[in-house]
Parts: structure tokens; C-alpha cells; sequence
């Protein structure tokens, strides 16, 4: 996620992906964030609170999109038969190209 202080950050930032030997604990992060300024520990803590959810918390709001979705396109009718859809089709190609 770019955000407009990454490009002054001049502290040691590990790579996005580090190896399982080059991987920072809780700690680490604490011990190098805590010796940056105050201005820039206030940014990343913005930047943390505005990142995107986790994907379940993004998947089950698809969910309950999807869900409304199908309520809207509920009726008390049947579906239109194969037929009932070529002739809808036939109607408006003709309204369309005359």
C-alpha cells in the first residue's frame, strides 16, 4: 500500500515478503518504529487504521452483497422459458437494427 510518507521514510523497511530468517517479530517493528519521529509514527498508524480488512471480513460483505442482489430479482413469477428469452431477444434486435 503506498501511502504519501513512504517515500520519506528513510528507516530500515523490510521487504514485503521477507524469507522465514529475515522475518520481524512484534518486537522488532516496536524497536524500530519507536525510534522514528512522532509525526511519522502518527502516519503509520493512520495508514494501518485505513488498510483494506482481512479478506473474510471483504468475502462476507460479497456475501451479504450477493444476498440483497437476489432479493431485488425475487418474484412471485416463474423464470422466462428458453423460448419466452429468444423472442425478447428477437424484439429488441429488431427494435435495435429495425
Amino acid at each position: 500500500m503506498k501511502t504519501a510518507h513512504s517515500t520519506k521514510t528513510r528507516a530500515r523497511q523490510p521487504e514485503a515478503n521477507p524469507s522465514a530468517s529475515e522475518e520481524l517479530t512484534y518486537e522488532d517493528v516496536l524497536r524500530i518504529v519507536g525510534s522514528w519521529p512522532l509525526t511519522l509514527r502518527a502516519a503509520l498508524a493512520r495508514d494501518i487504521l485505513n488498510m483494506p480488512t482481512d479478506e473474510a471480513e471483504r468475502a462476507e460483505r460479497r456475501r451479504n452483497a450477493l444476498a440483497k442482489l437476489r432479493g431485488f430479482l425475487k418474484t412471485d413469477e416463474p423464470p422466462p422459458s428458453d423460448e419466452q428469452v429468444k423472442q425478447w431477444l428477437d424484439e429488441r434486435r429488431m427494435e435495435k437494427y429495425g
